[in-house]
């Protein structure tokens, strides 16, 4: 084999390796042993996040959206996810986003990690008021790593009408623990369980190596 077929074998295993690991996750089957963050502690009633940041427990810190009329809240309260239903108390304590603005500003909230993680989880739902529902792995200096639309990536979008506590698995995998903090950003977003793992299986996934 010469220099150039081994240089584009090398190319190609690398990127079946990446495109293996880094992607949306629809899902919790398979999910490594994490760190979870459940916001049982701001049960009963709600806590707004202020300009400072909230702490959640586990070194994981709430940051909110600095967007007009933008209001994050955490614990158990009564919250509609529009055409996708509601949330309800029962539910348990959860943190809600109303971004929706004049305009259509959305808000965001970012959780900060203690130390960078390779993949995060969240139960969620929302509801389709804005175009644009973004999760978002950031480097610390908020560089983005990866952005999914949940509305128009493959799988991403959650449509449950008139649902009561209805939700699905969203977040994302990355092939290194380099994910200092995870956005969400849109309107009339509920989620709950929040759900993350410090350090990505260096091994192939099943099927790479027939691929090699």
């Amino acid at each position: 084999m010469n220099y150039r077929s081994s240089l584009l074998l090398a190319v190609t295993m690398l990127s079946l390796t990446t495109a293996a690991h880094a992607s949306l996750l629809t899902s919790i089957a398979g999910f490594p042993s994490h760190t979870l963050v459940d916001f049982n502690t701001f049960t009963p009633g709600t806590t707004t996040v202020g300009v400072g940041g909230l702490s959640l427990g586990s070194g994981v810190s709430l940051l909110a959206s600095t967007a007009p009329a933008a209001i994050v809240q955490v614990g158990a309260q009564a919250f509609s996810v529009i055409n996708n239903g509601d949330w309800t108390a029962a539910q348990g304590p959860y943190v809600s986003l109303t971004g929706f603005a004049g305009g259509g500003v959305p808000g965001s909230m970012t959780f900060v990690f203690p130390t960078s993680a390779s993949q995060v989880l969240v139960s969620m739902n929302f509801g389709f008021v804005n175009p644009n529902i973004l999760l978002e792995a950031l480097t610390g200096s908020d560089t983005v790593l990866e952005s999914y639309n949940l509305l128009t990536a493959p799988g991403g979008n959650i449509i449950t009408p008139g649902g009561i506590n209805a939700s699905a698995f969203r977040g994302i995998t990355r092939p290194t623990a380099d994910i200092a903090k995870f956005r969400i950003t849109g309107d009339f977003i509920a989620l709950d369980d929040l759900r993350f793992v410090g350090s990505a299986s260096s091994a192939p996934e099943p099927g790479t190596f027939v691929l090699f």
